[in-house]
């Protein structure tokens, strides 16, 4: 999906929870708006420097029953001519979707898309996990830091299914 790009104004930020309840009050570097359907949706990026990338929580329909309840992640891109490729077919859920140990961001109510996106990682509801058939998770951490979840967003844990 191509979306145009909105730089934000002055030093706004939004609240973003956490799976423990707290909110934090977060930087907005700008806000994607496209089109689907006929409809208009804007995602507000969540990351610190958006000439390096951007970043999204979300949720959508599909988190009630085929993606993680609290969201998730999307990267992408920095914006190239007033403009930001949103390719959720990479939509990826959060470290905090296989163990109890991660504290993840949630969707942001900006991020919360009232339409069904069917694409990207999807979230066995009955078995608490992303894996598929049931398997174990192995987790691999490959970056945490003391940024917190924007720092580890990408890097943190790559998730690798085993027998």
């Amino acid at each position: 999906v191509v979306a145009k790009w909105e730089p934000a104004e002055g030093n706004r930020t939004v609240d973003v929870p956490n799976v423990l309840g707290d909110v934090t009050p977060t930087p907005v570097s700008g806000t994607a708006v496209f089109e689907l359907n006929g409809q208009e949706f804007r995602l507000t990026d969540l990351s610190e420097d958006p000439k390096t990338s951007l970043f999204f929580v979300f949720s959508d329909f599909t988190s009630k029953t085929e993606t993680y309840p609290g969201g998730r992640f999307l990267d992408a891109e920095p914006p190239a001519n007033g403009t930001v490729v949103l390719d959720f077919n990479r939509a990826y859920n959060p470290p905090c979707s296989v163990t109890p140990y991660a504290t993840c961001p949630l969707a942001p109510k900006e991020n919360r898309l009232a339409l069904a996106i069917p694409v990207g990682e999807k979230y066995d509801h009955k078995s608490g996990h992303h894996c598929p058939r049931r398997i174990a998770c192995q987790m691999v951490v490959s970056g945490f830091n003391h940024e917190g979840h924007e720092g580890a967003r990408r890097k943190a844990l790559r998730i690798q299914p085993f027998v």
